[in-house]
């Protein structure tokens, strides 16, 4: 089903042939990603049109930015969310699109003053998968905030 809902841009919207989102693309490639660890076949096609999508997507000076739709400003959420598909398909820290995601997010830790769970929760993957110093510096900002707004009673 996911497969027959692509659109020919390699991407995904709420109705086939809807202008397709880096959103949208994010839950597909990862509900096909878990369907590649079940053993089932994601055809080629697909594949290469995720590819097509993400490249299309690139923004800023090393192709690491990404905004929600075509030609709209690239923000934390939506950057992070690439990286991380990105790293789905095995794209790894030395790669300068990487980078340039990994050092945009770094500048945009996670803050109360800017919440945003959505952002956290791609950010975290992308930089668990990035791993190293930006981890460790995207982890203790997040889970201080984090532990810092828990309810401990009730």
């Amino acid at each position: 089903y996911i497969a027959g809902m692509q659109n020919t841009d390699g991407g995904w919207r709420y109705g086939r042939g809807d202008e397709s989102d880096m959103s949208m693309f994010g839950w597909q490639l990862m509900a096909l990603k878990s369907a590649v660890n079940a053993g089932i076949t994601v055809p080629e096609e697909t594949r290469r049109g995720m590819t097509k999508f993400l490249q299309a997507r690139a923004m800023g000076t090393r192709g690491g930015l990404a905004g929600y739709k075509l030609n709209e400003r690239p923000t934390p959420a939506m950057t992070a969310e690439a990286l991380f598909c990105r790293q789905m398909f095995n794209v790894r820290q030395g790669d300068a699109a990487s980078q340039e995601a990994v050092g945009y997010l770094r500048q945009n830790l996670p803050r109360l003053t800017a919440y945003d769970e959505y952002y956290w929760y791609y950010g975290t993957l992308a930089m668990f998968q990035y791993d190293g110093e930006p981890w460790e510096e995207w982890n203790l900002a997040l889970r201080d905030m984090l532990i810092s707004q828990q309810r401990t009673t009730g």
